[in-house]
């Protein structure tokens, strides 16, 4: 009985280990298949890689431009609210007088 017993569990260990081996052996698989298709995949040419590094030099001055005019923009004075109605005001004058 303790033999059968000690038989039985030692199949569960195997079978466990079995387990965790195949499912590793799946990941590897997968992972190198990921791997090959990335390496099927075409390298740019010379006249590519030269455009993608110029847009990425226009796109790095792009956001300097836009970070420059966003600090440019916060030190601008802020208009009061009587201003803005004076500047309304006009504004509608000058669209009622045409």
């Amino acid at each position: 009985m303790y033999v059968l017993a000690g038989i039985l569990a030692c199949m569960i260990f195997v079978l466990a280990i079995i387990v965790i081996a195949l499912g590793h052996q799946q990941k590897m698989a997968a992972l190198q298949n990921r791997q090959d298709d990335e390496a099927k995949q075409p390298a740019l040419d010379a006249n590519q890689a030269s455009e993608l590094i110029a847009v990425r030099k226009e796109l790095a001055e792009l956001k300097a431009m836009l970070h420059m005019q966003m600090i440019a923009n916060d030190s601008l004075p802020r208009m009061s609210s009587g201003a803005n109605e004076r500047d309304s005001d006009g504004v509608r004058e000058r669209l009622e007088a045409k």
